[in-house]
């Protein structure tokens, strides 16, 4: 059991009854590659099926892994050793059916598969709500894999959902009650829980939740303190930018949209947002709409079926769907954007009212705008004033309220209009949507992640 029962092509071999073999002979080596941290390399279990790559490259958009040599001597791996570029690297574990690639943390406390006690669970790392089963053995995580939600995140995780998790098991965790007055010893839960009793009889207890804390954490911790003594962990400038984007897609014209349907959006615009750092998937699921937009126009006109990819790959080269992009820095998303605009976040809200105007004249003209500013305003209203389904990204990346308020301000007429058109405003923390909730203990607008 060379994999440790996570082969799925020698699960087959063991079902169809072929436990031994009688080959004799020598067998072909290869010398195995460093990859980081993360994922461990082991090139004599290759069978050549070409999925790391066509996944690696083709669908996350990874460039530092491919496929060398020829015939029968392929090598899978980097052109040199180093670790792997990717945001989105931890998925070859999943896609390699042999165990070529596999979880390198996992081999730190390593266990058979089959011994891990596994629990569906959602990924805490940002605010998408990435599905996730977590495996765990004597008390420790020992790693984290996709648990397929067809809205959500499909069949992949980002690296930081991933790997994420050896916080969870570290040294340093507080693991039994303290109370200061018997410190540095522990001590037993029930003289901890009279000891937090008497504590809050007094009154003069305050509570600090996290946007991290499940919302129930959070919500029992603001009852017991009290509005007055509860704080929620993160500052009031983002805070308030929480705030405005949860009252943005509760009383705007515009829905969220769910990753499989960011993926068929057939026009993107991107407001002072860096995805890769924010939601990872939302920039994986945003990739994933720039390369299908134009393929569903040349397929339908060249009469090729959707499945083959290959052919259709051919026929689209190097063409890309609209992708508008305005932040405050170079971000990993650049590369496949129609046109980018880096500047300070009060530039990048003149660039949005600018084209909010040319989306409907009544909107106020935006004046001190370059010949280049004003070109680039008019071809992103025409363009998402053509597509079908719009999608406008912005969020609380670059911390300003006037690009946070940029998409609802579009002229409500031309949203309503538009049957699919859809805002997302990605939040970096897993409950940072329940932080205005605690505050006024209505859980109603929380989206739906499993």
């Amino acid at each position: 059991m060379r994999r440790g029962g996570s082969c799925h092509l020698q699960d087959m071999t063991v079902m169809t009854g072929h436990n031994y073999r009688n080959y004799r002979f020598d067998k072909r080596t290869y010398i195995n590659q460093y990859l980081g941290p993360f994922i461990n390399h082991e090139m004599n279990r290759c069978i050549q099926c070409y999925r790391c790559v066509r996944y690696y490259k083709d669908y996350a958009g990874g460039k530092d892994l491919d496929v060398f040599a020829a015939h029968n001597h392929l090598y899978f791996g980097r052109h040199e050793d180093g670790v792997l570029e990717s945001e989105f690297s931890g998925n070859l574990v999943e896609v390699c059916p042999t165990g070529v690639f596999t979880d390198k943390t996992l081999k730190q406390h390593y266990t058979r598969k089959w011994d891990l006690t596994m629990a569906p669970s959602v990924c805490h790392h940002c605010s998408l709500g990435c599905n996730i089963s977590a495996g765990e053995r004597y008390g420790t995580l020992r790693n984290i894999t996709n648990r397929y939600n067809g809205e959500v995140n499909g069949y992949f995780l980002c690296d930081r959902g991933r790997f994420g998790y050896e916080h969870v098991n570290h040294v340093g965790r507080i693991r039994k009650p303290l109370v200061r007055a018997q410190l540095p010893e522990a001590t037993d839960k029930y003289t901890a829980l009279q000891a937090a009793a008497a504590a809050f009889r007094t009154g003069s207890v305050i509570g600090i939740g996290s946007p991290r804390a499940s919302l129930e954490s959070n919500f029992m911790l603001k009852t017991l303190v009290g509005d007055d003594n509860f704080h929620h962990g993160v500052s009031d400038t983002d805070h308030d930018l929480v705030c405005l984007a949860l009252k943005i897609l509760k009383e705007g014209a515009a829905r969220t949209p769910s990753l499989r349907e960011v993926e068929q959006a057939d026009a993107v615009f991107i407001l002072g947002e860096d995805l890769i750092n924010t939601a990872p998937m939302l920039a994986l699921a945003v990739r994933q709409s720039v390369r299908k937009q134009p393929a569903l126009e040349h397929i339908s006109k060249a009469n090729i079926p959707v499945w083959q990819d290959a052919a259709v790959r051919e026929l689209m080269q190097d063409e890309k769907g609209p992708l508008f992009i305005a932040t405050i820095h170079d971000t990993k998303l650049d590369e496949i954007a129609t046109h980018t605009y880096n500047d300070s976040p009060d530039a990048i809200a003149r660039l949005g009212f600018a084209v909010a105007h040319f989306i409907h004249a009544d909107f106020p003209e935006v004046q001190g705008l370059n010949e280049d500013e004003i070109q680039l305003a008019r071809q992103i209203a025409d363009t998402l004033m053509a597509a079908n389904k719009p999608l406008v990204i912005s969020g609380t990346h670059c911390g300003s309220e006037r690009v946070l308020m940029l998409p609802p301000i579009l002229p409500m007429r031309w949203w309503r209009k538009k049957k699919k058109r859809a805002l997302c405003s990605p939040c970096p923390s897993a409950t940072a949507w329940a932080l205005p909730s605690s505050a006024a203990t209505d859980w109603s607008p929380l989206s739906k992640r499993s």
